[in-house]
């Protein structure tokens, strides 16, 4: 999450920086905000300050062995499973590592035990395995992390799935099994609570081939002669790169899509269905967060950096217009589909990001996404996209460059 701080510089820059980038001055059509219900949630369901309880421990005593076992699943939200953050476990995600199981072992006997630990989540991994010796009166940890399967990537609904382990002795006779019913959500849920949000910088995709499509395409209808980031170091051209982005998603008949339902809004969890870039370019509909995941996708690949914005029921982007991150821009991305051929609604939805940004800040509901701090963090892109759609983009042909 971003400072206040940081959110008031933010707001009393983000208009700045588009004088220069602005064609002739021409009439733009009038936004149609879209239901608010469409939109997605900001809210955690877990009354503030709740944690969860530490799992009990397991009591063990067989020949030779006598200790507790206790047993953890970091990377469980109640029950589900998030396929989109599947790519996370085991590795160090803000200066910790978490794994699809965790146990600790507390050594109550007389004599050193060696224990095997197992677990794989069934059906979309293989087996993650440890050894480890306990001298008695000792705790030790056992993580655990299989090697996931890519097929992960084709759940685009949920389903059952389940997480098995097991603890055995040095000649492989079981000391503890457990075999844990979870929901897999499908690849495009995502949590929206305040510990998660950070976590939407895993639909931010860069280096998916569909983004250098939209690029070239920007440079090819000549929206602009070159990406060159902040080498220029003038907002003006900044700014005109943004302008380029957002105006060849519009020419590329992008338009507004109702959010999709998902299953996980419950009572506890509030949670929305999130496009990948590849998917919202190919099927031609963008929700805000699928908006603002896209264009921040173009902006992270030309390396500017780009910022998701979450307000009450809405989401848009907001790029740094220099390398110092003093000046901003925000973009409503939802009127990506005003755009005509000969009409930019870019001003207009720079216009209304920052008017939808001042009132939520002055109601101090607002959240930030620093992409380039997600990344620092740990929190990479999704990497599975070329899996999400054979489909061809056709951009070009789209743009009738072809």
């Amino acid at each position: 999450m971003t400072s206040l701080r940081w959110l008031c510089s933010l707001l009393a820059v983000c208009a700045l920086g588009l004088t220069s980038a602005r064609a002739e001055e021409k009439p733009h059509p009038k936004l149609t905000p879209p239901p608010q219900e469409d939109h997605v949630k900001l809210e955690d369901k877990h009354p503030e300050g709740e944690k969860p309880k530490p799992p009990d421990p397991i009591l063990i005593e067989a020949p030779g062995v006598k200790g507790a076992l206790t047993v953890e699943y970091p990377f469980l939200v109640k029950e589900y499973f998030l396929p989109s953050l599947s790519h996370l476990v085991g590795r160090k995600v803000k200066g910790e590592q978490s794994d699809l199981v965790e146990m600790v072992f507390e050594n109550t006997g007389e004599a050193a035990v060696t224990l095997t630990a197992k677990a794989q989540l069934q059906g979309f991994s293989e087996w993650a395995k440890d050894t480890v010796t306990v001298k008695p009166g000792e705790k030790k940890s056992i993580n655990l992390t299989p090697v996931f399967k890519g097929d992960l990537s084709t759940l685009a609904e949920q389903q059952p799935g389940a997480i098995e382990w097991e603890l055995l002795t040095s000649d492989g006779k079981a000391l503890a099994t457990k075999t844990l019913k979870i929901t897999l959500a499908s690849r495009n849920d995502m949590l929206i609570t305040e510990n998660l949000d950070d976590f939407m910088a895993v639909f931010v995709t860069p280096n998916d081939p569909v983004v250098d499509e939209v690029l070239s395409a920007a440079r090819d209808a000549q929206l602009i002669e070159a990406f060159d980031g902040y080498q220029s170091k003038d907002p003006q051209q900044v700014a005109k790169q943004a302008q380029a982005v957002f105006d060849v998603l519009s020419k590329l008949g992008l338009h507004y899509r109702s959010a999709t339902a998902t299953y996980l809004d419950t009572k506890d969890i509030s949670a929305q269905k999130v496009y990948f870039p590849r998917e919202s370019v190919v099927g031609t509909g963008a929700n805000c967060i699928d908006g603002s995941v896209l264009i921040a996708a173009c902006f992270e690949k030309i390396e500017l950096k780009p910022y998701l914005v979450f307000v009450p029921g809405h989401a848009f982007v907001a790029v740094a217009l220099d390398d110092a991150e003093t000046d901003f821009l925000c973009i409503e991305t939802t009127m990506m589909g005003n755009a005509k051929e000969d009409v930019s609604s870019f001003e207009d939805a720079v216009k209304s990001g920052k008017d939808t940004f001042k009132d939520a800040l002055e109601k101090k509901e607002v959240a930030v996404v620093d992409i380039a701090k997600a990344r620092k963090n740990g929190i990479t892109p999704y990497p599975y996209h070329l899996k999400l759609t054979t489909k061809d983009a056709d951009l070009k042909k789209r743009l009738g460059l072809e």
